[in-house]
């Protein structure tokens, strides 16, 4: 399946947070994480990585599965309880030219928040020229751990913080594992939602209805 990376370049700009509602075994839902993220110039890109679900390993190799050029600088911030995961899967950081960080507390969101800030800031003040990209993997899973208040607080600051930097964020989210009730309470943290369901494929402002 290609990417589609062309034709969200007209559709969604710096500072934009989208909402990917993409069921998890979809093979849709990789190439629109992919073609979100390849949606400028690798070459003049950092790509900012916050993952619950995928290993570093995993998220490498699926990009390599479809060909796509690395970031010029690549952070993941690898979120998961499982200790023994954690250290022993730290990906091909060598090859892959890849930071990788872990967070061992889903539901500490003050360490997150700080992580993401403390990076944006600092390709804010090395590396300006360059588009920033943030894919989150992904809401579902905070899910499990923190209620949908508590969840839309923290994406009503960090989908603010991404707009402040001008980075083209991204959010998975599993539209069959919550009610329509929770969807529209997340929807409007966002500027666009992309539906990559199998009969309902497109792009709609967050605040519209899907």
């Amino acid at each position: 399946m290609a990417l589609c990376s062309d034709h969200f370049s007209t559709t969604v700009h710096p500072g934009d947070s989208v909402l990917c509602l993409c069921p998890v075994f979809e093979m849709e839902r990789q190439t629109t994480c992919l073609a979100l993220r390849t949606i400028s110039d690798p070459a003049r890109t950092n790509a900012l990585s916050i993952t619950y679900t995928n290993s570093p390993r995993t998220r490498l190799a699926l990009a390599k599965r479809y060909g796509v050029q690395p970031p010029a600088d690549s952070v993941i911030l690898y979120v998961s309880a499982d200790s023994y995961v954690m250290n022993t899967d730290s990906g091909d950081q060598a090859d892959a030219a890849v930071t990788i960080r872990h967070l061992d507390s889903p539901a500490d969101l003050t360490s997150l928040g700080t992580r993401i800030t403390a990076q944006l800031d600092t390709w804010t003040e090395t590396t300006s020229e360059r588009q920033i990209v943030v894919c989150f993997d992904s809401v579902t899973v905070l899910l499990q751990y923190i209620s949908v208040a508590q969840a839309g607080r923290f994406l009503d600051v960090v989908t603010n913080l991404f707009a402040e930097h001008d980075a083209i964020a991204h959010f998975h989210l599993d539209p069959e594992a919550h009610t329509e009730q929770t969807l529209n309470k997340l929807r409007p943290f966002f500027d666009l939602v992309v539906d990559c369901r199998e009969n309902s494929r497109h792009i709609d402002c967050a605040t519209g209805n899907l």
